[in-house]
């Protein structure tokens, strides 16, 4: 069974294209930077992460970040925080060695509370 998003070719057995790169290259190529505007060579991996979003709005933001964390692979665990209130006016995203990132956040908590 698979389960296309509209508009998107799919691309195997898992339903459509699943890189977030891909859908600016076709939808919004202007929305990316410039390194990545021109499709990258053959055999040479398109940069993958942590998807952080933020919306800035009259009132105030919204941020938010997906939930997966993957060690190779594999799902290291599916309910991952990856967004932190830094203090009262800002928040922080972590990407990367999550044991390593949230100790940083922890620290920057502190840095900030003193």
């Amino acid at each position: 069974m698979t389960t296309d998003i509209p508009g998107l070719a799919p691309s195997g057995p898992f339903g459509a294209n699943p890189s977030f790169v891909d859908l600016l290259r076709r939808a919004r190529p202007e929305a990316l930077p410039p390194a990545l505007q021109t499709p990258l060579p053959a055999g040479v991996p398109a940069p993958h992460g942590t998807t952080v979003l933020g919306l800035r709005y009259a009132e105030g933001i919204v941020m938010a970040g997906d939930r997966r964390a993957t060690a190779g692979y594999s799902i290291a665990d599916s309910k991952m925080r990856k967004v932190f209130a830094a203090d009262d006016y800002s928040a922080i995203a972590i990407a990367g060695a999550a044991g390593q990132a949230i100790e940083l956040v922890k620290l920057f908590q502190l840095e900030l509370e003193h």
